[in-house]
């Protein structure tokens, strides 16, 4: 109904709202989500998600909870790579670089703000928000406040939970149900530039931010570099990748240690850290993301997940 009223529709009634927002154009409707936000760095994220439909709707994108579906083995049966970065939470932390004043003011409203930059407006109760932001601060700041010193911190805890929880979960889940391989990395090489330098506005380096991996992969001109370092690795990645859609089996340099799948059923999650071209090792974590901190707040999500009749 807020979307429907930036747009100048009517809220009278479900139907009039309905029958308006089909016709205002796309273009409209996407950017109006922007002043729904509370947060003004908040627009690296969509308000709205997908969600799933009532069995029988025509041209259904969605019919089951994916989470579910991946735990009942339906997904495809193919071998994968997933990954994560070691500063994920650049995206969208690098934002609030742009503004002095945006870490003070993400300090002052910390109970109202921190659940929509950790996305739990949607999972949790109004009423147990506030609690679990306190408990978020406490486990990842120390309680300090949010300022630049705590600001390697923050970038921690949204990378923890905006990726890193839920792709090792997604790693363990496919590598149990699908009977295929399933490879984990962990990309720490921080190159020339970064995603994080482009969003912040400056050439700071923050750490190896959310997409820094693709980029050495896929030609970007405003982030591309010529250095050694930085050539190596993208030859590596893309050795990587060629490795694995011929052989099946992923290898990045003649050096690089042999890459370990995701064990099936086990609580260990193995998985390759490449931290340069001539530095990778496998490492494992039984709680990676700090999954088990991120489990205990109690998120209406992935094993917690309820239907609510959300649809109009």
């Amino acid at each position: 109904r807020s979307l429907a009223a930036i747009v100048g529709c009517p809220t009278g009634t479900n139907r009039e709202l309905v029958d308006c927002l089909k016709y205002r154009p796309a273009e409209v409707v996407v950017g109006a989500q922007i002043e729904m936000l509370e947060f003004p760095y908040q627009q690296m994220f969509t308000p709205f998600t997908p969600t799933v439909e009532p069995q029988g709707t025509r041209d259904a994108f969605l019919t089951q909870y994916p989470f579910l579906v991946a735990q009942a083995g339906g997904m495809h049966k193919v071998p994968l790579i997933t990954s994560v970065t070691s500063e994920e939470g650049l995206y969208p932390a690098a934002v609030y670089q742009k503004s002095p004043d945006t870490l003070a003011y993400l300090e002052a409203n910390w109970d109202q703000l921190a659940s929509n930059i950790f996305e739990y407006n949607d999972t949790l109760p109004v009423n147990l928000r506030a609690g679990v932001a306190a408990k978020i601060k406490q486990r990842y700041l120390g309680n300090k406040p949010v300022s630049q010193e705590t600001y390697p911190q923050l970038v921690q805890a949204l990378g923890d939970r905006l990726f890193a929880v839920d792709v090792g979960k997604l790693a363990q889940i496919h590598a149990r149900n699908s009977g295929q391989p399933t490879y984990l990395y962990r990309y720490s090489f921080r190159g020339e530039k970064s995603l994080s330098n482009m969003m912040a506005s400056n050439d700071k380096n923050y750490g190896v931010s959310h997409a820094d991996d693709i980029f050495h992969i896929f030609k970007f001109p405003s982030l591309s570099s010529t250095s050694s370092e930085d050539v190596r690795m993208t030859e590596a990645l893309i050795d990587m990748i060629y490795s694995f859609s011929t052989t099946g089996n992923p290898k990045l340099t003649n050096e690089a240690p042999v890459w370990t799948p995701v064990t099936p059923g086990s609580a260990e999650l193995s998985y390759l850290e490449i931290a340069s071209p001539s530095r990778m090792e496998m490492k494992s974590s039984s709680d990676f993301g700090h999954r088990s901190f991120w489990d205990s707040l109690g998120f209406l999500e992935n094993e917690n997940y309820r239907h609510i009749r959300d649809e109009l």
